[in-house]
């Protein structure tokens, strides 16, 4: 799930530098760069034919024969057998199907708000995640309204933008396997800190020198965001 959450991410990724790319290559106009990036997705039809049901859904209108066939197809895909007795145990009959569906959604009617503040441990991590949601959100959305002021060309800004946050999605999804989320996440965020100050300490230099701290802040931001994303 977690791959799929990352190449959804890359794909968004592309999706920004493909405009950016477009709209410097010399296409200024709204109304076509809007025609010209939202044509692909007619394709998107597609998958009516392509991806299969959800489980639960067929699950729930009582189509087993058709979810027998879906998860015949992912066992050959992954060169895997067929679990048959699993559905020869559980969907044999139809109302114990019926009564897993009212447990299921008595046990989901038990969760409230409340429960976010109780008991003091899980009050504590819903504070630490505030507060991180909202430093990163303001140093992510802060550093793109103030991303007009890298270089005298926009389209140019918008490109370094995205593209910075190529690599963080990747970094971001090995890092956090390889040293773990808590040490990741405290890393990412030492690192924008470090070089928001820098940034700040050093205008008026090099202007070349803002602009490597602009783009290290915002991977280091952005990766703050994915883990939160992820976990």
């Amino acid at each position: 799930m977690k791959i799929i959450d990352e190449l959804t991410i890359h794909f968004s990724n592309l999706g920004g530098l493909t405009v950016g790319i477009l709209s410097w290559a010399g296409i200024r106009n709204w109304r076509i760069l809007m025609l010209v990036c939202s044509a692909p997705t007619i394709l998107i039809t597609s998958f009516r034919f392509i991806i299969p049901e959800s489980p639960r859904w067929l699950i729930a209108k009582g189509k087993i024969e058709e979810l027998k066939r879906d998860v015949k197809k992912t066992a050959q895909i992954n060169r895997t057998e067929f679990p048959i007795n699993v559905f020869n145990a559980e969907f044999k009959n139809p109302e114990r199907i019926e009564n897993a569906e009212l447990s299921e959604e008595k046990d989901s009617g038990k969760a409230s708000l409340v429960d976010l503040f109780t008991p003091r441990p899980i009050l504590f991590r819903t504070l630490c995640m505030f507060y991180n949601w909202l430093v990163t959100t303001l140093c992510y959305y802060g550093l793109t309204m103030t991303a007009s002021n890298l270089s005298d060309d926009i389209f140019v800004n918008y490109i370094l933008l995205v593209f910075v946050e190529l690599p963080a999605n990747i970094f971001c999804v090995y890092g956090m396997d390889k040293f773990g989320r808590k040490p990741f996440l405290a890393f990412s965020q030492i690192v924008a800190g470090i070089t928001c100050i820098a940034a700040g300490l050093t205008t008026g230099l090099n202007p070349w020198i803002p602009v490597w701290y602009f783009c290290i802040f915002r991977v280091g931001i952005f990766l703050g965001i994915i883990e939160k994303l992820f976990y």
